[in-house]
């Protein structure tokens, strides 16, 4: 009995053992998997060593272990990303030292409302984001203007954010010496196959007169995208 009994308890803590470490080598292996994928270098998903470009892979679980609380850190923590304060509340990102209206930033592969011509030059895209819906942000650099066009010559940041499965409204407020921007993200949940997210600007600016500015001007809402 006693010998029964003993081989009770080990059959069991081997299979609890044996359970665990599966458990442990199935999310190493989600964990690799996430990391090694890109979609970004060649707009089809593909091994990040048998990429063409050079690519840079920052997922979920390092934006939460480093603790960062915005998009910018998140940016800064890259290798050869220099992020500088733009003129107004956004932000000029230059990959490589290359100017700002050279480097495109994606959000699940599109662009942005707003955010792709030469006089905004992705300076608000990082205000209008939470880290909290981040699952991974993919950076290449280098020229991928053959795949996005001359905005991408110093290269491109996708930042691939999670499937809404539940409502929920992000808001932010960005004031500067020159105008005040407010952000607004909306996810809207699942509906059956469908997941939908909204993006917005409002942007109050300060009228400039001889080098002084006064005043103020109430911008209007800067699109937003669905998908």
């Amino acid at each position: 009995m006693k010998n029964s009994a003993w081989n009770r308890k080990s059959f069991l803590s081997a299979a609890v053992f044996i359970a665990l470490m599966t458990s442990f080598g199935s999310a190493s292996a989600a964990d690799v998997q996430t990391k090694d994928v890109v979609v970004t270098a060649n707009k089809t998903a593909m091994k990040v060593r048998t990429s063409p470009a050079a690519v840079e892979i920052i997922t979920e679980k390092e934006i939460k272990t480093l603790g960062f609380n915005d998009v910018r850190s998140v940016l800064a923590y890259a290798s050869n990303i220099d992020l500088s304060r733009a003129v107004m509340t956004g932000n000029a990102v230059r990959i490589r030292g290359m100017n700002s209206d050279h480097t495109l930033i994606l959000v699940d592969g599109r662009r942005m409302a707003g955010e792709d011509t030469r006089s905004t030059a992705n300076s608000y895209a990082l205000q209008r984001l939470s880290v909290n819906d981040i699952e991974r942000i993919e950076i290449v650099r280098g020229p991928s203007s053959a795949l996005y066009g001359s905005d991408a010559i110093g290269g491109v940041i996708n930042i691939i954010t999670k499937v809404p499965t539940k409502m929920g409204i992000t808001m932010g407020i960005n004031t500067g010496t020159y105008d005040t921007a407010t952000f607004l993200h909306a996810n809207l949940g699942k509906h059956g196959r469908w997941t939908t997210a909204f993006d917005a600007r409002l942007d109050s600016k300060r009228k400039i007169l001889h080098y002084v500015y006064s005043g103020g001007h109430m911008g209007t809402p800067q699109g937003g995208h669905m998908g």
